[in-house]
């Protein structure tokens, strides 16, 4: 697997599926733009082959706002858990926080799937998160073994939220 260097790290292995998946997260914040960003893939064998399975935003900041997730465990052997929390300060008004879950499910031979992608509202951080994971999950449908910034950039994963930085559905 070949990743970008940038803060690369491994995080612990979660279960899914009756296997274990690995989580390398990464720097992604593309030269002397004012955010800051860290992706994070998900590794792991789909029943066919080692692949990358899935790739997630771990971290932003810009524009006053910031998002953190965490991608975790569930309950069920089948899903993981994306646990998002974003952050704005809102000019003339108090700071607000958002904060939500999205799950991952597993599926054969192909990249991890959102399960329930369109039960976020319009215009928010949850469902800007979703539209871009629907793109990253078109390219992950090849399975793919090395990842580049450039790559990713048509995605949107460098830029998730370009033309909104606060959540409008507060």
């Amino acid at each position: 697997m070949l990743l970008p260097p940038a803060r690369a790290r491994l995080l612990p292995a979660l279960p899914i599926a009756g296997r274990e998946v690995l989580r390398a997260a990464f720097g992604a914040d593309g030269g002397a733009q004012t955010t800051a960003r860290d992706l994070c893939a998900v590794i792991g064998w789909d029943g066919l082959r080692l692949r990358i399975l899935a790739v997630e935003l771990l971290d932003w900041r810009g524009g006053g706002a910031e998002i953190s997730a965490r991608l975790l465990a569930a309950v069920s052997e089948q899903r993981l858990i994306l646990s998002c929390v974003g952050e704005a300060a809102a000019p003339l008004t108090q700071p607000y926080r958002v904060t939500w879950n999205d799950i991952l499910g597993w599926q054969e031979g192909a990249p991890l799937r959102a399960l329930d992608p369109h039960r976020a509202h319009p215009g928010t951080w949850q469902a800007q998160m979703a539209a871009t994971r629907a793109r990253v999950l078109d390219y992950l449908a090849e399975p793919r073994s090395a990842l580049s910034l450039a790559a990713l950039a048509p995605l949107g994963l460098l830029a998730p939220f370009a033309t909104n930085q606060a959540d409008t559905a507060h």
